[in-house]
């Protein structure tokens, strides 16, 4: 949603505030008055795009990113690394088309034998977030295994959508070659990526084991959103820095991926 629309719909919103002091017709003011706040509800937590694209790539690109679940999750692989053994298990295929915020490698400065599985971290962003509007006001940084985003907004309803069309990605390649091409993508890449959301089991020669992920294949989990700023940000009148993304990390089994 653009800001003149906003202002469009906060204008609305204030006039019926307005007109409710004259204290006539009240019914039809409080109908009208609910449907005002669902519009803006609506507008400020779904997809905004309604714009048409010729292009496929772009319009994908543009569009709600989804993981397609299975129905019964399966094992996918098995591999050895330093005497630790990795079953990974598929839980949905992922196809999005994304842009590349950031790109973290750590195969040269490897601090255990995870980062030696999962080479790098990918941060996508996608939907509205993608727009130039909102990429060149948003501050990315990246820590070992975590990416924040700082960005900011006086509006309660726009942290929903904004956390909902981001995400870090913890990669597992699937081979050598899809390894390398990874290591070729830069920042602002805009790249269609294949594979499947996993969940990560690792036995160790002792006998123990431990996970890595979780079984969700949801974009939209509740612990990827940030608590106890929410109320103090809903009721700003003025634009406050708003920190998303923490948390809100997947594995991703890369199989295939191709540069636009």
């Amino acid at each position: 949603m653009d800001i003149k629309n906003k202002n469009r719909i906060l204008l609305k919103i204030f006039g019926v505030f307005s007109a409710l002091k004259s204290k006539k017709y009240p019914r039809l003011i409080a109908i009208i008055l609910i449907i005002l706040i669902l519009e803006f509800i609506l507008s400020a937590t779904l997809n905004f795009t309604r714009e048409k694209y010729s292009d496929p790539i772009m319009a994908k690109l543009y569009s709600k990113n989804t993981i397609d679940a299975f129905r019964h999750s399966y094992s996918l692989k098995e591999f050895n690394i330093n005497g630790v053994n990795f079953k990974l298990t598929a839980l949905g295929k992922y196809n999005p088309t994304v842009k590349v915020m950031y790109i973290d490698r750590y195969y040269n400065r490897a601090k255990n034998v995870y980062d030696k599985m999962s080479p790098f971290d990918l941060v996508f962003v996608w939907g509205d977030l993608a727009k130039p509007y909102y990429l060149d006001k948003m501050i990315g940084t990246h820590d070992y295994r975590q990416g924040k985003v700082s960005y900011q907004t006086s509006n309660f309803f726009e942290q929903i959508f904004l956390n909902s069309q981001y995400s870090n990605n913890h990669i597992i390649p699937a081979n050598e070659e899809i390894k390398q091409k990874i290591d070729k993508i830069k920042i602002g890449d805009l790249v269609t990526f294949d594979g499947y959301i996993v969940k990560v089991k690792a036995f160790y020669n002792e006998g123990s084991f431990s996970y890595w992920g979780n079984d969700s294949v949801s974009l939209m989990d509740k612990h990827n959103f940030p608590k106890g700023r929410w109320i103090s940000y809903g009721i700003s009148l003025y634009p406050l820095p708003f920190y998303f993304g923490v948390g809100k990390c997947d594995i991703y089994y890369i199989t295939d991926l191709k540069k636009h």
